[in-house]
């Protein structure tokens, strides 16, 4: 993911994000109630992965004066989240009283899930005692504290709410995203038939990130700087698209009841790639396999990898699970008995957080296959 053209066009002022009107409101009842007795500390932003949650977090810190004290809750496993307010509110404390710096804000950002039966959350169970302390008057709290979620339905998340303002953030809408491509379009002087970019538009799932990928790519990849729309089919099969028709419970349907291509299963597999492991291992033991090791060998194996691949950004591993998932269709399709799919507990809590997972592994995958063109 080039990081300059994310500097460059990404928006820097809240006025920036075209937020409606009762949005920015809330957004500013929220921060003007913050020293009230009884004031709600914490802002809960909600929305789809690419929607742009977490920009919105640092533009509304930045607008109101607050420097962001950013917690990606993903690579902070060595602190606790009690710790990091410890740290937090003594170090605003004992600095800014003293040498008057800027006013801190919190933000805590990938949220994450606990999948053991004993928790959904140990994150945020800590994080509602701490606001429980707060409005009974214990453990004052003086900072803001913005929280990204992605919409999930775990009895934890409901209890935080009660302590918190909840902001809904849809997808970006057209109109957004053809304002930030008209802007790149113009700065980078990419040419474009106007039915291309429609089509273009229509393509990147109303995802910011995906938008400002796609960009770059054309832009390194056409020589004349100029997108047409035989130029457009050439590039689309790079850019990695959501299809309606591979949609979740569709997809999985299909994997579990037909004997599938290498090609057939690799595109699924690819559409919803954290899951659809899930969904096997809930599901295939209808169909009373006489090779379960195997399936269960390759479940394993692929969940392994997986982990490898976000922790490594080592993407090329994925090739190693084509294949496993491959095998699995094979065996699990040796009878022809038909199963309905359905979803499971582990995977109602799971599933929003894995599909953001993988929307950050595809756009640095993209741009590593980007890099490795130049």
């Amino acid at each position: 993911m080039n990081k300059s053209w994310f500097d460059k066009y990404t928006p820097n002022k809240l006025t920036d994000l075209m937020l409606s009107s009762d949005k920015l409101t809330k957004i500013d009842d929220w921060m003007n109630q913050l020293n009230k007795k009884k004031g709600i500390k914490l802002l809960l932003i909600q929305g789809p992965s690419g929607s742009g949650k977490s920009l919105l977090a640092k533009l509304i810190m930045k607008h109101y004066n607050y420097e962001s004290m950013i917690y990606d809750c993903n690579t902070q496993n060595e602190i606790k989240i009690d710790e990091l307010f410890k740290f937090s509110l003594t170090y605003r404390n004992v600095e800014e009283m003293f040498n008057k710096k800027k006013k801190k804000g919190i933000i805590l950002d990938n949220i994450k899930i606990d999948y053991s039966s004993k928790s959904s959350s140990a994150e945020i169970k800590t994080l509602t005692k701490i606001l429980k302390e707060n409005r009974k008057g214990k453990n004052k709290i003086e900072s803001p504290i913005i929280c990204i979620e992605n919409n999930f339905k775990t009895k934890t998340i409901k209890t935080l709410k009660k302590y918190s303002v909840v902001l809904t953030i849809p997808s970006p809408s057209n109109y957004k995203l053809e304002c930030i491509a008209n802007k790149i379009f113009k700065k980078q002087k990419i040419k474009i038939d106007i039915d291309v970019k429609l089509l273009l538009l229509n393509y990147i799932d109303n995802d910011i990130r995906q938008l400002i990928n796609v960009l770059y790519y054309i832009s390194n990849n056409n020589k004349n700087n100029k997108l047409t729309l035989e130029s457009f089919e050439k590039i689309k099969d790079t850019i990695k698209k959501k299809d309606p028709k591979y949609q979740l419970y569709t997809a999985a349907n299909k994997f579990m009841n037909n004997r599938l291509t290498y090609i057939e299963s690799d595109v699924i597999y690819n559409t919803i790639s954290m899951i659809l492991p899930l969904l096997v291992f809930d599901n295939f033991y209808k169909k009373k396999n006489d090779d379960i090791v195997r399936i269960l060998t390759n479940i394993s194996d692929i969940d392994i990898i997986q982990n490898k691949i976000i922790k490594t950004q080592n993407y090329r591993l994925s090739y190693i699970n084509q294949n496993s998932i491959y095998d699995i269709n094979y065996l699990i399709n040796k009878k022809k008995k038909r199963i309905d799919v359905t979803s499971s507990t582990l995977l109602n809590k799971c599933s929003e957080y894995y599909v953001a997972r993988k929307k950050k592994s595809i756009d640095n995958y993209l741009f590593t296959e980007i890099i490795s063109k130049q």
